[in-house]
């Protein structure tokens, strides 16, 4: 009886080591074709950005010309159209982030990887102070310490007289 049920556990759990073990093959094998088609799609998107970039600038050259526009204004046009070429990529790379199948975001390395992206979002966010703030803000919080030991002395200094 003992041998039955030992040699059922044993195909039971065999068994369910090859259930994980395919598991794991489907899974890598849809992580597989899903980078492959957020790189491809990543990379189509791209490169029409780039032709559009590259006309949108031509245009707005050849429009500064004939309107005999100065150079800086020019620049400032090609400026403003190269943010709209960074975003819309930036917007898209995000868009691909997020498509992700639910089999993806059960794995570490996806976890792993959002928890940088919100990391880099919240970077973006930040404003740091500058140079100039920052030793005003020191010399105020040194200030402020040394009167208050100061203070603090002088009231242990009265104390102590009496």
């Amino acid at each position: 009886m003992d041998k039955i049920n030992k040699e059922n556990k044993k195909k039971i759990s065999d068994q369910l080591r090859k259930d994980k073990t395919i598991a794991k093959e489907e899974r890598k094998k849809i992580i597989i074709e899903c980078r492959k088609k957020n790189i491809d799609r990543n990379n189509k998107f791209i490169d029409e950005s780039k032709k559009a970039y590259a006309l949108k600038v031509i245009e707005i050259k050849k429009y500064g010309e004939e309107n005999n526009s100065s150079k800086h204004d020019i620049n400032i046009e090609i400026q403003k159209e190269k943010i709209k070429y960074k975003k819309s990529i930036q917007d898209e790379k995000n868009i691909i982030f997020f498509e992700t199948p639910e089999v993806l975001k059960k794995t570490f390395s996806y976890q792993f990887k959002r928890w940088f992206f919100g990391i880099g979002k919240e970077f973006n966010r930040i404003s740091w102070p500058s140079k100039n703030k920052v030793l005003i803000n020191f010399t105020i919080i040194i200030g402020i310490v040394l009167f208050l030991s100061l203070v603090f002395l002088a009231v242990d200094y009265i104390i102590t007289l009496i």
